[in-house]
């Protein structure tokens, strides 16, 4: 839960600093279990002989490889090789499950490529906003600038913007800041305080 919440606040704070995250401790704390869930995913899986794992490792495989995923949304750097190789180890679990008639399995690997595929898409469009930033601060300046929003009176008024603002700005579609926003907003905890699950 705290790489969820710290990918969500990366991607709608302007002032969003990893090292200084409260979490800080608890998000690497998950990353580690991650990996050594995902080892000891691979260690159950070799160690069978038909190489099928029980439904509960499943899950705690496709829970780790999440976080994973995840976490190359937290840092510039793709992370450690072994995270990658470790994500795919997970997709080829669940695609090697769902050769049979196990939906469970099929919708995971379905799941585990599309967040890949969006992890892809999120960490290129920051580094392409990034790009964006960084060479507009060595363009020409325009001669005419058109304002539509205070923001942009106040830019035109004052082009000195703090450095640390523009680049952690994510053009993000409204839906999927939406949703991220949900992630900060949702406190795990009230399921524990509902009378129903007591």
């Amino acid at each position: 839960m705290a790489v969820k919440k710290a990918v969500a606040d990366r991607y709608t704070e302007r002032s969003w600093n990893l090292e200084n995250h409260a979490q800080l401790s608890r998000i690497r704390q998950c990353i580690e279990a991650a990996r050594a869930n995902l080892r000891l995913g691979r260690w159950i899986r070799d160690s069978t002989i038909s190489h099928k794992l029980l439904t509960c490792n499943l899950h705690n495989i496709f829970n780790a490889a999440t976080i994973l995923l995840l976490n190359q949304l937290l840092f510039d750097s793709l992370g450690e090789s072994q995270d990658l190789r470790d994500i795919w180890f997970a997709i080829e679990c669940f695609e090697a499950e769902g050769r049979g008639e196990n939906n469970y399995a099929k919708d995971c690997t379905r799941v585990l490529k599309d967040l890949d595929a969006l992890v892809k898409r999120m960490r290129d469009q920051t580094f392409e906003d990034r790009s964006q930033v960084r060479n507009s601060q060595f363009a020409t300046p325009q001669t005419q600038l058109t304002a539509t929003t205070a923001y942009d009176v106040g830019f035109i008024l004052n082009p000195e913007v703090p450095p640390n603002i523009l680049p952690n700005q994510h053009n993000l579609p409204g839906t999927i800041y939406n949703e991220l926003s949900n992630w900060i907003d949702h406190d795990d905890l009230q399921l524990y305080n509902d009378p129903l699950f007591l």
